[in-house]
């Protein structure tokens, strides 16, 4: 559908369902919303959003541990709605998370197949990692392939070569060259690696091959500078839980990371207006959390490390 107006996007990550679960360590700790919780509050930001945000994006981490009551009460929310609606990709915590003693083969299937209303576009089987990427036009001006950064035991990301060489064809063919192009993908390319939800700590949970795909997305945006209309890049992502909004690690690309929305103590989601030319624009603003805790500000002191 043509349209000179902006996307309007709902960017919601981190949710962390943890189902009928009691034990989690970030429930216990204070952090994580309660299943009831994240029903209530994911139900009223999707009704809120309805006829305002074109499309509503998840960044991954939908649950806690991965388990099918995990998903379950998240997918109970989101049946209310048309698939169309959203996009979806996994988080460590949904297939590779290390306090789980289930292989990512086994967790990455069910992923898929629970999460299949909201995953289209697969060049792939569905039985293999080559499931992702997946490309899906959002309006004849916006492109968005979603990834896979997920990795088995261990909360770091990495995209890999088969991925690499397809985000390359995406941002430099010609099939897409006069769409304003979306990445998704869970992991943050561009985040301090000491930096994760306010401590100050080394965390650990990096893309580990962040430096090959930042030279793709140069490699895009100095193509595109040449040109005399260039369409420019937008990548979200999210897994550190931080709000944030960066325009300077790469010019002309933005970069935007969306809050915890399970946890109780920060913004609930990221809401923009995005441009064919690259300009944005929040909407639809949320106020914000009055409450700060304790661990934020202690916890580096007595944990070494922090893997979410």
């Amino acid at each position: 559908m043509a349209n000179d107006g902006p996307l309007r996007l709902l960017i919601i990550s981190d949710i962390h369902c943890i189902g009928v679960s009691r034990l989690a360590f970030s429930r216990l700790a204070g952090d994580v919303k309660s299943t009831k919780e994240v029903q209530a509050g994911l139900g009223a930001a999707l009704a809120r959003f309805r006829g305002r945000a074109d499309h509503v994006l998840f960044a991954g981490d939908f649950t806690e541990n991965g388990k099918p009551h995990q998903y379950d009460a998240v997918l109970e929310v989101l049946a209310q709605y048309g698939p169309e609606w959203f996009c979806a990709i996994p988080g460590n915590h949904d297939t590779a998370n290390v306090n789980n003693i289930e292989s990512w083969n086994g967790r990455m299937r069910r992923f898929k197949q629970l999460m299949e209303p909201y995953l289209p576009g697969f060049p792939g089987e569905r039985g293999a990692k080559e499931y992702f990427p997946y490309v899906r036009r959002l309006r004849c001006d916006f492109a968005l392939m979603g990834l896979d950064t997920t990795l088995a035991r261990t909360a770091q990301g990495r995209l890999g070569e088969p991925q690499l060489a397809l985000i390359d064809e995406f941002l430099n063919g010609d099939e897409y060259a006069r769409m304003h192009k979306i990445i998704l993908m869970h992991h943050d390319a561009v985040g301090q690696a000491k930096l994760f939800n306010g401590f100050e700590i080394h965390y650990g949970n990096i893309l580990l091959d962040a430096a090959d795909f930042l030279d793709i997305l140069k490699k895009h945006e100095a193509s595109e500078r040449a040109k005399p209309a260039p369409r420019r890049l937008t990548v979200i992502s999210g897994h550190t839980h931080l709000k944030r909004i960066d325009t300077e690690s790469i010019p002309g690309v933005t970069f935007m990371t969306a809050p915890g929305f399970g946890s109780r103590f920060e913004e609930d989601f990221l809401a923009v207006e995005l441009y064919p030319d690259g300009s944005f624009a929040e909407f639809g603003g949320q106020a914000p959390r009055g409450k700060s805790r304790m661990l934020r500000k202690y916890v580096k002191y007595i944990v070494p490390k922090i893997h979410t």
